[in-house]
């Protein structure tokens, strides 16, 4: 490969459910991720989507209390309560 093909390939790199969720909510070492990976070609997982809702639900199951009006009209939006 040729310098000038070498400088135009990006490198690339796979990212987990974990590195994405760290730096979407600006974790501990979200910057050193982001700067790691800025420039490349980003692959993951087609369950990363998935895996990340689920998991942000379960952190807002943990931390947040609704009332039932607010139950119901997560209900009718068909979102998980």
């Amino acid at each position: 490969m040729s310098a000038d093909a070498a400088k135009r390939s990006k490198r690339r790199m796979y990212v987990d459910t974990s590195a994405y969720l760290c730096m979407l909510l600006g974790e501990d070492g979200s910057k050193r991720l982001s700067a790691e990976i800025d420039g490349s070609e980003l692959l993951s997982s087609v369950l990363l989507v998935l895996e990340a809702k689920r998991n942000l639900t379960d952190k807002i199951d943990r931390f947040v209390t609704i009332d039932l009006s607010q139950q119901q009209a997560a209900r009718e939006l068909g979102l998980p309560v």
